[in-house]
């Protein structure tokens, strides 16, 4: 008999429910979306994802980092369900989507430093759920799908450690794309 408060809990039960909770955050986030006011470069860039898409809307001239994430948020927006919604809008559910996904991303960088499940936990929570954290990822800049695509390739090096070469590999192909990345964050 094992008693009931020393079984093992599942080592999918932090993140899970940290993923949870950020979900709910950015979730809510994103169906009041009407609070925010976009800026002219917010503007900008949800206009070209809109042409992106197909619509002809003429040229928008962006500097390339954002051409770059142009591309990346059209193909978000096209995942999620932003058919209805106004441009500005659906680029902002696209943005806070990338934010989630670096959320979900950085529990097994967290772990691969060393942090117990507890910790990991907390701070992988805090980054998800906090409503001025919440309010960065909401917006739209080339540095949404930026931090990602860092983010994740961070998150393979650290998978790439323990699983061997397959993910050494896809490690490494992340690794070589995270200067794009990098060039949209400091631009």
């Amino acid at each position: 008999d094992v008693p009931s408060d020393s079984r093992p809990r599942s080592p999918l039960l932090w993140p899970a429910l940290v993923a949870a909770a950020a979900a709910a955050v950015h979730l809510a986030v994103a169906v009041r979306g009407d609070r925010f006011v976009a800026t002219a470069g917010e503007a900008r860039l949800a206009a070209a994802t809109f042409a992106a898409r197909g619509t002809e809307l003429g040229d928008i001239a962006l500097p390339a980092p954002d051409r770059f994430a142009v591309r990346q948020f059209a193909v978000m927006e096209t995942l999620l369900p932003t058919g209805n919604m106004p441009v500005v809008d659906a680029a902002r559910c696209a943005a806070l989507a990338f934010g989630f996904l670096s959320v979900v991303l950085l529990w097994p960088v967290l772990r691969a430093l060393g942090a117990g499940p507890v910790p990991a936990a907390l701070a992988t929570g805090l980054i998800g759920v906090l409503p001025p954290v919440v309010t960065l990822h909401a917006g739209i800049t080339s540095a949404a799908p930026a931090t990602t695509w860092l983010v994740a390739a961070a998150a393979l090096a650290a998978v790439a450690r323990r699983r061997g070469a397959s993910a050494a590999v896809a490690a490494g192909l992340a690794a070589l794309t995270a200067p794009l990345a990098a060039a949209a964050l400091l631009a």
